[in-house]
């Protein structure tokens, strides 16, 4: 079938790993074998596919490592091949190729440094790095993906500080950065993320106080900032976050709970365990009717 351009083969249950011949069909530009029980290495051959423009495999049991110049054809923009076995680092041409728009990789084991394996993507609109083994620091090049909306690299190694320069991505909306062994403070300037409607950053090593800049992103709808170093105060303008719906505080140094609680009107998960809160709790910080899943505090 040298001259077919779409191979569709998903959410049926056909097993067995894809074969080599597959390099023969060098007009396909679209692969899509989502939700099998395909196994096996990727043949080398997938290579060959330089017109290949969307390559979806996610949800199978391939392993091994993915073709290193299955960009080599620099019109691949869609990859999704979370849920599966892969290891060892992404392929080299994902680093020299920019055109990508969508990855997801999620849920494998991929390694190595994360700065060495991502370039600059100025059409990138959404990516998704978590439940691997990447490490590293997080990339100011990020900031220069000025049409990412969504990433999410949680449940990784990553150290160091998130950048400043991860500013420049003005049309982020979701940033879960959580599980990593990230460190210092919570950059206040990420208020200036105007889009943001999820914000998780929870299970690293974040230290000091919340700046009440953050959380002046009324566009918020999920914060977590569980199991950091985080103390002082709750800021009172969290009670601005009229769109939050989850809100998870546990397993900080916090101290003191606003008042302000009672204008989360929308507020539907809390989670304020594991703090250093004393005294009485003020009794209208909880006026709001919708809330759920809550403990009482002690």
């Amino acid at each position: 079938m040298t001259k077919l351009t779409l191979l569709a083969l998903c959410e049926n249950n056909p097993s067995g790993s894809i074969p080599s011949s597959i390099g023969k069909m060098t007009k396909l530009s679209t692969i899509c074998l989502l939700h099998n029980k395909l196994s096996g290495n990727l043949p080398s051959k997938m290579n060959n596919l330089t017109k290949l423009q969307s390559l979806q495999i996610s949800n199978n049991n391939f392993k091994g490592h993915l073709p290193q110049d299955i960009c080599h054809g620099e019109v691949l923009a869609y990859i999704s091949a979370n849920q599966n076995h892969f290891s060892d680092p992404t392929p080299r041409s994902l680093k020299n190729f920019s055109g990508l728009r969508r990855v997801r990789l999620e849920s494998n084991q991929f390694t190595g440094n994360i700065v060495d394996a991502f370039s600059v993507y100025p059409d990138l609109y959404y990516i998704d790095l978590s439940n691997n083994a990447f490490y590293g620091h997080l990339s100011p090049n990020s900031g220069k993906c000025h049409n990412l909306s969504s990433l999410k690299i949680s449940n990784n190694h990553l150290s160091g500080c998130i950048p400043l320069e991860l500013l420049e991505a003005t049309k982020l909306q979701r940033l879960d950065l959580s599980s990593n062994q990230l460190i210092g403070k919570i950059p206040k300037e990420l208020s200036q993320l105007s889009l943001l409607s999820e914000l998780m950053l929870s299970n690293n090593q974040f230290s000091r106080n919340i700046s009440p800049n953050l959380i002046s992103l009324k566009n918020l709808e999920q914060l977590s900032l569980a199991n950091n170093h985080l103390s002082g105060s709750i800021p009172k303008k969290v009670g601005q976050l009229i769109k939050l719906w989850a809100l998870n505080l546990s397993k900080n140094k916090f101290y003191s709970l606003p008042s302000s609680f009672s204008q989360l009107q929308h507020l539907q998960f809390l989670d304020l365990s594991g703090n250093s809160f004393t005294g009485k709790n003020p009794n209208h910080a909880w006026r709001a009717t919708t809330i759920g899943n809550v403990e009482p505090l002690t």
